[in-house]
């Protein structure tokens, strides 16, 4: 059985710019938003709300952590040409990507907790509280040379652009146009 293996580390792993970043979540969540509201509807119309529910959770952490432990990215983020790679440039592997998933969800589990156990009153004091947890897990991205996010750092990963840098297509194409413009070239 062959299997597929990350691109080697190399000239083009760049940190992936927050923009990417930022395009492929907003890709993956509405994908996983898709189904689960699908997976919830489905099931409350066939009476099994907590069916529903428990499939719906079960998608919004295996998406993620088989996506990237396995594959070494999303669907967002295939579709923006990033990876996520181990800081010694492999594979993050399941475990990172568990490690990952856990920091990067505690905003929202601590939302969750922390709604519950405050109460209806203090809802805007939960969403406060949720924003700033989200800040200390995600702001270093913007920050961090590497663009690792607190997530990252936690678990070991970078997550690198794939794509040649746009410099490097110009500096490509230019130097193709010279090299067509020289006498005794074939301009084919």
């Amino acid at each position: 059985m062959t299997t597929t293996s990350s691109p080697d580390p190399g000239e083009n792993d760049r940190p992936g710019p927050v923009s990417l970043r930022l395009v492929a979540a907003i890709i993956d969540y509405t994908l996983q938003m898709v189904v689960v509201v699908g997976l919830v509807a489905l099931a409350d119309a066939a009476d099994l709300r907590d069916l529903g529910n428990g499939l719906g959770l079960a998608v919004l952490v295996l998406y993620p952590v088989v996506s990237v432990g396995r594959f070494d990215r999303t669907l967002g983020k295939r579709a923006c040409n990033l990876v996520v790679r181990s800081t010694a440039g492999g594979r993050p592997g399941v475990v990172r990507s568990i490690i990952r998933f856990a920091v990067g969800a505690a905003p929202l589990a601590a939302s969750i907790a922390l709604g519950r156990s405050l109460g209806d009153d203090h809802r805007a004091l939960s969403d406060v509280l949720q924003v700033m947890i989200a800040g200390v897990v995600y702001a270093p991205i913007l920050f961090d040379p590497q663009r690792r996010g607190l997530h990252d750092a936690a678990a070991g990963t970078r997550v690198v652009c794939t794509a040649p840098p746009v410099a490097g297509i110009a500096a490509e194409l230019a130097a193709r146009i010279r090299a067509s413009d020289q006498p005794g070239v074939d301009e084919r």
